[in-house]
This record gives structure tokens, sequence and C-alpha cells, in this order.
């Protein structure tokens, strides 16, 4: 079930049951001038977690005041957006340290353990028995902390040179073959890996995922023909592996803070 939200909505929709409730008006704006539809649900009534699966202009979100904006990105153009309340981040760890973020967002790539509590926290938001609001509470809690984790947590990169050869090997599969289809099972099937201990050995060794380091070898290549070719922004997104224009100026964005054509218009003023 989804709510259509007018620019500028200063209130959020949620879903109590198959009642669809108003949720209090926060003291700030949320901007969602181009959040196309979305289903917004809090765990019980609760304003202090809010789940907002699906959106396809994710990036053009505003987090309200005291509240922390965690948006999971992944291979297509819908996001999902988590929006969880700065004191209700502290009740679950009082020892975490304010979160400083630009506009107080933080930028994750989906999870497996994060996505399935989401989609059981969706499923449960929308239906009513009794015991619903306590499970839902405790999914709130632990999808927060697995969120925290995810920003919080360091990453002990090694270096090139002690990088295994599998992962060199993968690494080597991405650089000749980014402009391609890639998809996991193919990078594992290269190495002889299994999938589950592809991803652990290369995200411990590289600190991204695979899907992450992919992602950041087509921006740097797209930013290499915005750079030195006349080549169209459609062109340029084919040419790099990108599914469509609109997951071209998702990724781009999300790693230089520009779209493709921003870019391209910043070195045209140098």
């Amino acid at each position: 079930m989804a709510v259509q939200l007018p620019g500028d909505a200063q209130s959020v929709h949620y879903l109590v049951g198959a009642n669809l409730r108003q949720l209090h008006r926060f003291p700030t704006a949320i901007k969602l001038s181009e959040w196309d539809s979305v289903a917004a649900v809090s765990a019980a009534g609760m304003k202090e977690f809010i789940y907002c699966p699906h959106c396809a202009n994710s990036m053009q979100v505003t987090a309200p005041d005291n509240y922390q904006m965690f948006i999971m990105v992944n291979s297509n153009t819908l996001n999902s957006i988590v929006l969880i309340q700065d004191d209700y981040i502290r009740t679950i760890a009082p020892s975490y340290p304010h979160i400083a973020s630009e506009k107080n967002r933080h930028i994750l790539y989906e999870s497996k353990a994060i996505n399935n509590r989401l989609a059981m926290f969706y499923q449960e938001a929308k239906t009513d028995y009794p015991g619903r609001d306590v499970l839902l509470k405790q999914l709130a809690r632990i999808i927060t902390s697995l969120l925290l984790g995810g920003i919080s947590r360091p990453v002990v990169v090694k270096s090139e040179s002690r990088r295994s050869k599998g992962v060199e090997q993968a690494i080597e599969y991405i650089n000749d073959n980014y402009h391609k289809k890639i998809t996991l099972n193919e990078l594992a099937d290269q190495v002889n890996y299994s999938q589950y201990h592809f991803i652990r050995i290369f995200q411990k060794e590289t600190g991204k995922t695979p899907f992450e380091y992919l992602t950041g070898i087509r921006v740097k290549k797209a930013k290499e023909f915005l750079r030195s070719t006349n080549l169209s922004i459609t062109e340029i997104c084919l040419q790099c592996g990108f599914q469509n224009s609109s997951h071209f100026a998702n990724f781009f964005k999300l790693h230089t803070g520009m779209s493709p054509s921003e870019y391209r218009q910043s070195l045209e003023l140098k």
C-alpha cells in the first residue's frame, strides 16, 4: 500500500495494521519533491523508527532535524530509507557518539542481514495480531544496531602486495570487464570460491564488497570518458556497464556528489 506524498511534506504516514495514519509533524520539512510513492511503516506507531522501502529518488530526500537517515543502495534505482531519531539511537547505544554526516545522511550498500530483517519488519507492520508490536520493536532495535555497525565498523584493508591470488584475479577480471554485466556468481566462479567465501575474502582484503568495487571502477571510467570525450551521457552510461541513465546518475552522484552532466560542466569551467 503506497501513499503519494507532495513536495515539502511535513508529515509522514505510517501503517498500523491495514490502516494508514499520520505521523506527528516534523519540526523541519522532509524534502520529498521527487519522492514518487512510498509506503512508510513505523514500529507499533513509533515515530522514532520509520522504514520507507523502494524509493526511486532517495538522493533528493533530506532528513528532518534530530533524525539520522540511512540509505541502502543496490544495483538498481530503487533504494530503501530508514529514518531513526537521535534519542532512539542513544537508547540502543548509549555510548555511541553523535553521528556526524552531511545532512544526517548515511549511505550503506545493501546487506542480506539488514534486508531480511527489513522485509520481515515491513510484512509484520502490515498485519495485526497479539504480540505484533513487541516483535516490531525488537526488529527496530536489531535493524538500528546493524545500521550503526555498518557505518561505524573500521575495516583493515590489506595492501595490494598482500592480497590473495583469488582477490587479485577477481580485481583483474573486473577491470577488464567492467563494461559488461558481471554477476557475483560469475566472479566467484573465476576464482573457484563459493559466493559466501568470495564476498568475505574480497571485503576483508579490499574494504569493499565486489559490487562496491565494481561500481567504483565504473564511476572512475565514466569520469575519464566525461573528461576526455564528447560522448553523450547515455553513451557513456552504456560504455561503463550501467543498466540505464537513471541508474548511472544515481551511482555517479553517490560517488562524486554531482550528476554526470554537472561533473562535465564543472570541467568546462576550469
